[in-house]
């Protein structure tokens, strides 16, 4: 893929990590992972700190995350982030392909991304719309 570990730092692999972290320390760690490579991918081409900030930001949000491996992975995840800390400490392969998919790559067009959340939103609120009509009716 193109990918080399070391721009990540190594941890130790961990054979069992939910019998060593909660929940919510997993997903802390899939936060900074998600952001990492969020902030990687948008670093090209050249921008000012504030678009940097923003397209990270739009990307980095709880429910962005969501959309995007909900959709990839084509079930519901209560927690996504949770996953990606899991995948992190026992399958970095892995980690690395799923963020492939989702669009994350270094040099990459952000519009593959930017795209997939637009139409995803757009799904969702049309769908939402479309409720809160025939409920009114």
């Amino acid at each position: 893929m193109g990918f080399e570990r070391w721009w990540l730092p190594p941890l130790p692999e961990v054979k069992k990590p939910r019998s060593l972290y909660n929940a919510a320390s997993l997903a802390y760690l899939g936060d900074c992972v998600y952001e990492l490579y969020a902030r990687r991918h948008f670093f090209f081409p050249p921008l000012s700190i504030n678009d940097y900030n923003k397209r990270v930001m739009d990307v980095v949000k709880c429910e962005s995350q969501d959309l995007l491996l909900n959709k990839l992975l084509g079930r519901r995840f209560s927690n996504s982030r949770r996953k990606i800390g899991y995948l992190y400490l026992t399958n970095f392969k892995r980690l690395e392909q799923l963020m492939f998919q989702l669009g994350f790559t270094s040099g990459a067009s952000s519009h593959h991304i930017a795209d997939e959340l637009v139409s995803s939103f757009k799904k969702k609120n049309s769908t939402s719309v479309q409720s809160q009509q025939q409920a009114a009716q």
